[in-house]
């Protein structure tokens, strides 16, 4: 009768001396301790077919961790007592023997195997920053589970966890309260279960994959609106003080924006054939709501009529580079950084300003939809089917007053 072996704890398996240990748990598994670095599972049995004593390795230790090595034990076990010689199955079953072991790979185990080459492509202020969210915020939860054994449910829960964030502060649900960091988390796990579905042959699903059940499991995630910085309709006479004596082409381009509310883009691109008088009609092509084809007619009040004609007409463009093209966004926006340091604006924002003023000017009497066809916005479809007027010359009046403002004309 064999002799009961003392089943072994985790514990127990970093203190064996060098030799061959019986670890118990499953008849004939065994760790075989060649050196401090070289362990190595096995497993012998005496073969009811030829008789003889076999020895199978079942991999090495710790790469193969003591969880995993029980079952693959059992395994042979049971292949022994149903009278299947494992000799002349030798290579079936060192096939199914390398299965076992490799859906027993962790999430912590493939995290390290292919780390290197994630990194290899990154540089060394994001190759940290992605190794340290998994560390922290994954690696304690499922780092120890294998990734066969994965579940949507496991990765929602790692995802929407609670408690101390990495910075200290108090999270109530990750994916909520660090909404970036949350959905750069779950592209890295995808990442690292799909490398080893590929490398390992793993018949699963990637858990952490939206299209597998994740996305509806998640919660939405609110993005907050983010505004141009955008210049404060009382500032506006300050702003104007420091750019007027300014001529350079860059500097303009900044004064017509100030004072007609157009986007960038529109006035870098004005041309002379758009520019009669005190009326400056923009082509339906150049405008960023398209959708009805219709050239928008800009009134210009007397200050902006002024810079046009100091501007020399060669037919081209209103305000040309030195190279003759359009102006870079860029040029324009280095005036206002460099003239403007009372908190930051940008060219676009300087559109809430005129805005900003008629609305909260609304003595004045002109409506808002007046204030959106300055600043062209589209109307919706049932609008313009009833809405064929642009109230041009209203927006005229509204175009000197906004000018008077701007340069605090008739201002004591």
């Amino acid at each position: 009768m064999p002799i009961k072996v003392k089943d072994l704890k985790k514990s127990d398996l970093k203190k064996l001396a060098v030799g061959e240990h019986s670890v118990g748990h499953v008849r004939g598994l065994k760790l075989y301790v060649r050196g401090e670095s070289n362990r190595q599972w096995l497993f012998r049995s005496q073969c009811k077919v030829c008789k003889t004593m076999h020895k199978i390795s079942l991999g090495a230790y710790p790469e193969i961790p003591w969880e995993d090595a029980i079952p693959s034990a059992m395994r042979a076990r049971l292949l022994v007592d149903e009278g299947r010689c494992l000799k002349q199955k030798k290579e079936a079953y060192a096939q199914q023997v390398q299965t076992v072991a490799e859906q027993g790979v962790t999430f912590s185990m493939a995290l390290d195997k292919f780390w290197p080459d994630i990194k290899a492509g990154k540089g060394d202020k994001k190759v940290e920053q992605w190794r340290n969210t998994l560390d922290y915020y994954v690696v304690p939860k499922i780092g120890h589970r294998a990734i066969a054994n994965l579940t949507v449910r496991d990765i929602y829960e790692v995802l929407t966890q609670s408690g101390e964030a990495a910075n200290g502060d108090q999270i109530d649900n990750l994916w909520l309260d660090r909404q970036k960091v949350a959905s750069d988390i779950r592209q890295r796990i995808e990442n690292i279960i799909s490398r080893s579905i590929g490398y390992y042959g793993l018949r699963v699903a990637n858990p952490a994959a939206k299209a597998n059940g994740l996305g509806p499991l998640l919660p939405s995630q609110a993005k907050p609106v983010k505004h141009h910085s955008d210049l404060k309709c009382e500032d506006v006479p300050e702003f104007w003080r420091l750019i007027e004596p300014l001529e350079s082409q860059s500097a303009k381009v900044l004064k017509v924006l100030l004072l007609t509310g157009n986007r960038l883009s529109e006035v870098t691109g004005m041309r002379w054939e758009e520019v009669d008088g005190e009326l400056w009609t923009i082509p339906w092509q150049r405008l960023l709501k398209k959708q009805m084809q219709v050239n928008h007619r800009e009134p210009l009040a007397p200050v902006t009529q002024a810079i046009l004609a100091d501007q020399p007409n060669d037919g081209g463009l209103v305000f040309p580079s030195y190279t003759g093209g359009e102006l870079s966004d860029s040029a324009i926006a280095k005036i206002h950084k460099k003239y403007w340091t009372k908190y930051p604006i940008t060219t676009h924002g300087l559109r809430s300003a005129i805005k900003t003023f008629f609305y909260d000017n609304d003595q004045l009497g002109y409506s808002r939809a007046h204030v959106e066809v300055i600043l062209t916005h589209g109307q919706g479809a049932l609008e313009a089917a009833y809405q064929r007027g642009d109230g041009y010359h209203r927006r005229a009046e509204m175009m000197k007053i906004w000018a008077d403002h701007v340069t605090a004309e008739g201002r004591d």
